[in-house]
């Protein structure tokens, strides 16, 4: 089970939180995408806790894992990734 998580928002934030504390870790970060986040999803990648930002035409999967949230940007699409097959 998960013990993290993160929420985005309009103005582009991603915040993560602890679950069992219910807590914010470290300050609100910007995933540098050029529009506002239309999703978020949680899932595990080879036993670890990923989560995946959407907007505009990228995508950015975070480690959920340590405190250090390695970013890794997905490829940037031509149109939005809403409007992809």
């Amino acid at each position: 089970m998960a013990t993290r998580s993160l929420t985005g928002d309009a103005a582009d934030y991603v915040r993560f939180w602890n679950l069992e504390t219910y807590e914010q870790i470290n300050p609100p970060t910007r995933p540098q995408h050029s529009d506002w986040l239309w999703a978020t999803a949680i899932g595990q990648l080879g036993g670890r806790t990923i989560a995946v930002s959407v907007g505009d035409a990228t995508g950015r999967v975070w480690d959920l894992t340590n405190d250090d949230r390695q970013l890794i940007p997905l490829a940037r699409q031509e149109n939005s990734v809403w409007d992809s097959p």
